[in-house]
């Protein structure tokens, strides 16, 4: 009771020199950019949307600019006459005087403290529909428009080295103010300055373009309708690709259910260049059902597609391909995707193609289980090669677990395994390791983790590894690994193990509001080779982009 008394007559203090002071009369300039210019004063000093604002620089004048965008002590508007530190006057603030004879509300019991959470616990919430209202650009998560510039390298110590610089712009949802429709684009260029002799891909081409996307669409909230036309990753749609063609869909007043078609041809593997040898049609659904309070299951979201896909050589393959996401009860993440065929030259035989499953389990707030199980059938020869990008002829079947215990805030014990089988050659893999974290190191910006993992069966080896990481907001962020590898080619323990030393360094940091830079460089030192062989490799992989977002 006494802690309580004390913490309340510090507020009463604190509230009482916040009135008494005076309030400002004048704010200042704080930043002025290529287009704007910040202040220090906003909402509490009665600053507003659509506010004049007139600067003054001793007794001139240096312009004025009309205010578009208030936070609670800070406010900006399009100009870039004034300069920092340049004054402005504020409006004036009415005197908000207390009643004669006010009192104080009376402090809390403790007794009313600590039944404060149950009682906020157990109150009914209703639940109120969202509706979407156009936001300021400057509040978007994703920017509008990005363009980065890059350079690539590949350096080893016996002279082969590959370099290459790359330009890529993107358009995430540019609103073209036609239809509620947005403009969506990812183009990547690249120019190979210096190649190997070995080269492989695309060998004999120097200046290479990739279109990933180049879209327009309209799906936005409240319409009952949605289009995408252009080279369209379809929405709700699992297992599909990128095509040229279109996307229509129908929604639910809700918008939680969404059914439509889709069709075009599936652009080259390699090139990205447009072909009609393959296409693609076909119907879809999605639907996403909320749970009411305190109902077991809190999301279930299925979505699904049946089409049929043609190829010049062996002729049409009908698809159908499911996929499911579920939260149950705060507890358990379920997720779900499988996919089956038939055609493609052998009507007589349907195919299961693919199927993964994923749990996720919490068992307590300290402790966590995640599991994955993933199958992958035959590959149709002469088929599915061109989309799926693997090559098999055989079966073959992923699992991994993955269990999380957090004992105290301040570390994180991981065990890891997993185990991959081709059923066909009878090769399999399995791998076990533990990892340690410290994730709130230097006032929670930094994180340490040391980890082992032991691989064993075909390609056998371990693996040992300190990694660091620390971050600070948005502005800067930092990841060094150092690992100690070790690959068993013949597998066993006894079979002899090539030695590296891997160094890992990732950095990525503001260095205006639209402008950063970002890094990565990989080196591996071979330690000793089998007697006889050549002398020891080392090589290094380095990445750095300048990214410039509005």
């Amino acid at each position: 009771m006494r802690r309580h008394g004390c913490i309340a007559l510090l507020l009463v203090s604190l509230g009482a020199s916040v009135a008494s002071a005076a309030p400002r009369r004048a704010g200042h300039v704080r930043y002025v950019s290529s287009k704007r210019t910040f202040l220090d004063a906003g909402h509490a000093e009665g600053l507003a949307v659509g506010a004049t604002v007139s600067f003054q620089r001793g007794a001139k004048t240096t312009g004025s600019c009309i205010v578009d965008q208030v936070g609670d002590h800070t406010a900006s508007c399009p100009s870039t006459k004034p300069r920092v530190r340049d004054t402005f006057a504020l409006p004036a603030l009415a005197a908000k005087e207390a009643p004669a004879g006010a009192v104080l509300p009376p402090v809390p019991s403790a007794a009313q403290l600590e039944a404060a959470p149950a009682a906020l616990a157990a109150a009914d919430m209703q639940l109120v529909e969202f509706h979407a209202t156009q936001r300021s650009k400057f509040t978007q998560g994703l920017p509008m428009v990005t363009a980065t510039l890059g350079h690539d390298a590949y350096i080893t110590f016996n002279g082969d080295s590959y370099q290459q610089s790359r330009l890529e712009l993107a358009l995430n949802g540019v609103s073209i103010r036609w239809a509620g429709f947005r403009a969506y684009a990812h183009i990547t260029a690249v120019l190979a300055e210096v190649r190997p002799a070995s080269q492989r891909f695309r060998p004999t081409e120097i200046a290479q373009i990739y279109v990933w996307e180049t879209a327009f669409t309209s799906r936005e909230v409240g319409r009952p309708y949605t289009i995408s036309v252009g080279r369209i990753w379809p929405y709700h749609t699992p297992g599909l690709a990128l095509i040229d063609g279109a996307q229509v869909g129908w929604r639910s007043k809700s918008g939680t259910a969404e059914v439509g078609v889709y069709g075009g041809s599936i652009p080259d593997a390699q090139k990205l260049y447009p072909s009609l040898d393959r296409w693609t049609a076909g119907a879809y659904y999605a639907h996403t059902l909320v749970g009411t309070k305190g109902s077991t299951l809190r999301v279930l979201s299925t979505e699904a597609r049946l089409g049929v896909r043609g190829a010049s050589g062996p002729g049409p393959q009908l698809e159908l391909e499911w996929a499911l996401m579920a939260a149950i009860a705060r507890r358990l993440d379920l997720g779900a995707q499988i996919r089956a065929s038939i055609g493609a030259g052998d009507w007589s035989r349907p195919a299961f193609d693919a199927g993964r499953i994923n749990v996720g389990i919490r068992a307590t707030d300290r402790l966590r289980i995640a599991a994955t199980f993933r199958y992958l059938g035959p590959v149709r020869a002469d088929y599915d090669s061109f989309t799926t990008g693997f090559f098999t002829t055989s079966h073959m079947y992923h699992g991994s677990f993955d269990l999380t215990y957090d004992p105290r805030p301040w570390i994180s014990l991981m065990l890891q395994a997993g185990v991959d089988h081709d059923i066909g050659s009878g090769s399999a893999r399995q791998y076990l390791g533990p990892e340690i974290t410290f994730p709130n190191l230097g006032r929670g910006h930094g994180s340490v983790s040391v980890g082992y993992r032991e691989e064993l069966g075909w390609y056998a080896g371990r693996v040992v590894y300190l990694q660091g990481a620390s971050t600070s907001s948005d502005r800067y962020r930092v990841v060094a690994r150092v690992s100690y590898l070790e690959d068993r080619l013949a597998g066993g323990f006894t079979s002899f193990a090539q030695r590296e030393i891997g160094l890992f360094a990732y950095a990525e940091g503001r260095i205006i509001r639209w402008l950063s830079l970002r890094g990565s460089a990989l080196g591996r030192v071979q330690l000793q080779f089998e007697e006889g062989g050549a002398r020891p490799a080392a090589g290094l992989t380095a990445k750095v982009d300048l990214i410039a977002s509005y």
